[in-house]
């Protein structure tokens, strides 16, 4: 157990760019999370840990094997099924993600990485084109979550793509607020 809370931990260092390199920190994380399931492969928390390793590390297919291992040993580990969600987006499964994204939140309405699969659906739809659908979650999202940078960063993708060019500079402007060495393109 301690690796797979290892392994969380250098993937959020990934994420944020903490204490090191971004590229040392998901090394670390695979490192830790694969020690975790040689120590015990039956922990959803392990196989999850793996999962969003692999998942970060762009290898989609092989983290939602690890996110199906974890829901075998835990059929509501929200932690797994969210993720499973998002990755399926990432392989343009959208109808899995859907249902996956959609558990999720059922599952834990309340909870902070709901926050994460919300934004997920703004972004499956943006990369389905539907972008109508797209704007629809993301102006709920912002809502909502008005001080998370990815809302805006997605509010300006979808109004670029929409056409709607002075919408989307203002979105920019918020996210550049936010990230301001960051672009649309570091998501």
């Amino acid at each position: 157990m301690v690796f797979a809370w290892s392994s969380s931990i250098q993937t959020l260092q990934y994420l944020h760019g903490w204490a090191r390199p971004k590229h040392e920190s998901l090394a670390m994380a695979l490192a830790n999370a694969q020690t975790a399931i040689r120590l015990d492969a039956n922990s959803e928390f392990s196989q999850t840990s793996l999962g969003t390793a692999l998942f970060f590390s762009k290898k989609h297919k092989q983290a939602q094997d690890r996110f199906r291992a974890a829901t075998k040993i835990n059929p509501n580990f929200v932690d797994a099924i969210s993720v499973l969600g998002m990755s399926f987006v990432y392989t343009h499964d959208f109808e899995a993600a859907e249902e996956n994204l959609k558990r999720a939140i059922e599952l834990s309405p309340k909870a902070t990485f709901t926050m994460w699969v919300k934004i997920h659906f703004c972004f499956m739809h943006f990369v389905m084109g539907d972008f109508e659908k797209a704007l629809e979650n993301v102006q709920d999202c912002l809502i909502e979550y008005p001080n998370v940078p990815t809302c805006h960063r997605i509010a300006a993708a979808v109004h670029g793509q929409m056409g709607n060019l002075d919408a989307a500079a203002e979105a920019y402007t918020k996210f550049a607020e936010f990230l301001p060495n960051d672009t649309i393109r570091d998501a």
